[in-house]
């Protein structure tokens, strides 16, 4: 297993059982993302995986209309979008965001994950949802 895998299994490991954890260091409280060895903001190495509401909203996106490789030319158009996770102040996920057809969304439209365990790489999709996520990520009007 590669260096960058063996740091990013707890990511992978909660998507397979259908939940999001993001790395947090245990100094300073901080969350980051892409998963390191030190805290990029105290330069700790105590990292923890806890659990973070998978609730986001769109900070920003593009729609994807040229296939990258053969394999891709049955998946164009798709969105690709920057999820802001207020659960996780300062994270920011990449990750395709599959909307319903006729479905819209915006730059600050509410999202919820979904996860993609199949396969050998697990990933975590957004998509949008009815209400926006509180500051604990938790979608307004859902109980604690």
């Amino acid at each position: 297993m590669s260096y960058e895998a063996e740091l990013g299994k707890p990511f992978t490991e909660a998507i397979r059982q259908q939940r999001l954890v993001l790395p947090r260091c245990e100094q300073c409280g901080q969350f980051h993302w892409y998963p390191l060895r030190l805290c990029p903001h105290c330069q700790a190495d105590r990292i923890g995986w806890p659990d973070v509401a998978p609730h986001g909203v769109v900070y920003t996106f593009t729609t994807v209309r040229h296939p990258f490789s053969p394999g891709d030319k049955g998946r164009v158009p798709y969105n690709v979008a920057l999820i802001e996770l207020p659960a996780a102040p300062g994270v920011r996920l990449i990750s395709e965001l599959i909307v319903r057809s006729g479905g819209a969304f915006q730059i600050g439209t509410p999202v919820s994950a979904v996860f993609d365990a199949a396969g050998k790489h697990p990933r975590v999709l957004f998509t949008p949802s009815d209400a926006s996520p509180d500051a604990e990520g938790r979608p307004v009007g859902d109980s604690p």
